[in-house]
């Protein structure tokens, strides 16, 4: 088996500074095509619409990457600690978690993080 690197990116940091030049998804991918980057890592705020994950934003996700060669990472949804203090907050962090690995599957990511953060 023979290993390759493959080059990628931040969408944005932590803080929710941009780091890949765009105004849209599409406009992204497009400028990591032109540099020759071949992934990028997704954060939770590329998902959300008003109200939380919107199902009608994690189509257009789909749609960008069936446009380009780039491939996600890494991509998850976010949501409440597994570790939170209530039952409920843990039950909403274990679904969060379960969309957030559904999602990654249907874009085809390496994987989605565990975090809280993202």
């Amino acid at each position: 088996m023979t290993a390759a690197l493959r080059l990628g990116a931040y969408e944005r940091w932590w803080q929710d500074q941009p780091v890949v030049p765009g105004a849209t998804l599409p406009e992204k991918l497009a400028n990591l095509e032109s540099l020759g980057y071949e992934l990028i890592q997704l954060t939770r705020n590329t998902f959300q619409g008003v109200t939380g994950v919107d199902d009608a934003v994690a189509q257009a996700v789909k749609s960008a990457f069936r446009a380009s060669t780039i491939r996600p990472a890494v991509a998850g949804v976010g949501g409440p600690s597994l570790a939170a203090a209530t039952p409920a907050e843990r039950a909403e962090g274990v679904r969060a978690l379960e969309r957030g690995l559904r999602i990654a599957a249907e874009i085809g990511a390496i994987g989605s993080p565990l975090a809280r953060s993202h």
